[in-house]
């Protein structure tokens, strides 16, 4: 992993703030916030993220003058939901293709599925995306005719996420809930109450307004189980992180897949996500997950592969 300095950070901070497109390695995003520290106040008025952009060269200037900075600067994780398959899963090709493993660039897996679809990569991130939270309506949308070439190239990119996504759907119980406890003793009940789909004439505006009606009943199948399978784990790793943090004297405040911290301290949040997730590599997670689910205490996950801790621990883009 490489050594990057606070500074470092800032100055990636602050081009990541500044544009759309991220997917470039640190040594160029340090370069770009240093050419955008030179025209500042232009740049703010073109800047993705402008607040943030002026929050950044503020920053920058305090450091520069030899005063104490509060700002926070942040890193988001490259499709958090993948990632966690891949670890759970020991998909080697999934763990290359979301950065987990060190390869010779920052890898984007919409920009690999866009390639194949003939397609920008902002047309294929929606339905990659929910499609591994179960969503078939998504893909349906965004390749209407493309169906088949879609769902061959996850396939073949992401063979263990697939796999692993399938397992987690076929563990669907039709019952009110469920429920399982995550490693910290943090207990996810999910209900699964089914819905009712109704309709309201209003006779004074002529119009009908559709709307949903929880019901009791519970659904026999559903599609929302590896969803939420993979979002506990993603708030077992925030919780994990904000504790290991301050247990090593900093803050990490986490929304969702990003995590802010002080620049100071940002190499070390590098680290302990990796090492979070070499934890999750080496437990049999999903199958305890799974075991809890069904009530089957003999159900056994089998994993694809075995990701190496060595190569895992020298990711430069898991988080950025």
């Amino acid at each position: 992993m490489q050594q990057l300095t606070p500074l470092d950070y800032v100055h990636i901070n602050i081009a990541n703030a500044f544009e759309t497109d991220v997917h470039t390695t640190w040594n160029s995003r340090i370069q770009r916030g240093k050419e955008l520290i030179l025209d500042a106040e232009d740049n703010m008025e073109i800047a993705k993220e402008p607040y943030l952009f002026m929050k950044g060269i503020n920053s920058f200037h305090k450091a520069m003058a030899g005063k104490a900075t509060g700002s926070l600067v942040s890193l988001d994780a490259t499709a958090s939901g993948m990632q966690i398959m891949a670890v759970m899963s020991g998909c080697e090709q999934t763990a290359k293709a979301t950065n987990l493993y060190p390869t010779d660039k920052r890898e984007c897996p919409y920009m690999d599925i866009a390639q194949i679809m003939g397609m920008g990569r902002e047309d294929v991130k929606p339905a990659t995306m929910t499609h591994f939270y179960g969503s078939k309506l998504e893909p349906e949308k965004a390749f209407p005719t493309k169906l088949p070439q879609f769902y061959s190239a996850l396939d073949n990119l992401f063979p263990g996420a697939q796999e692993c996504m399938e397992d987690m759907q076929s563990c669907w119980q039709p019952g009110m809930e469920h429920k399982w406890t995550m490693p910290d003793g943090h207990t996810v009940l999910c209900r699964n109450m089914d819905v009712e789909h109704l309709k309201l004439d209003i006779e004074e505006l002529g119009s009908t307004i559709s709307y949903i009606k929880p019901i009791q009943a519970f659904k026999k199948k559903g599609l929302s189980l590896a969803a939420n399978i993979v979002h506990s784990v993603d708030g077992w790793i925030a919780r994990e992180l904000v504790c290991r943090a301050k247990a090593l004297g900093f803050w990490v405040l986490p929304i969702h897949d990003c995590y802010f911290c002080h620049p100071n301290h940002m190499q070390k949040l590098r680290k302990l996500y990796m090492e979070i997730l070499i934890e999750v590599s080496n437990r049999t997670m999903l199958q305890d997950i799974l075991r809890q689910i069904t009530g089957d205490n003999s159900l056994i996950y089998e994993k694809v592969g075995t990701l190496k801790p060595i190569l895992l621990r020298n990711a430069e883009y898991a988080i950025s």
